[in-house]
């Protein structure tokens, strides 16, 4: 965020995070759109979670790699799978994969 949700002063101050974190919540989406990010239709189903990177405050929003709600579970560890050729935006992060525990 470039500001403040409850205060709205501008943040300045960069902050690593780890490219792991947990599924806080999720779901498994069985309709396809048109993605606005790339203009391309949507294969279904996917997963999309809210997740918390080890290091950040919040969550961010995002595809799962796994698209069965039976391996999914609230609190499993995930690692960002990111694309090969890098634009520096979010699109970078692919999906995130579930880690084995």
């Amino acid at each position: 965020r470039r500001v403040c949700g409850p205060c709205f002063v501008e943040l300045t101050e960069l902050v690593p995070v780890s490219d792991e974190g947990e599924i806080i919540t999720y779901t498994v989406v069985s309709f396809g759109f048109v993605d606005p990010a790339t203009g391309k239709q949507k294969p279904v189903p996917y997963g999309y979670a809210a997740i918390k990177l080890d290091g950040a405050d919040t969550c961010i929003l995002h595809f799962l790699e796994e698209t069965d709600p039976a391996k999914i579970k609230v609190g499993a560890r995930v690692k960002a799978v990111f694309e090969e050729e890098r634009t520096g935006s979010m699109l970078d992060i692919r999906c995130f994969e579930l880690l084995e525990r």
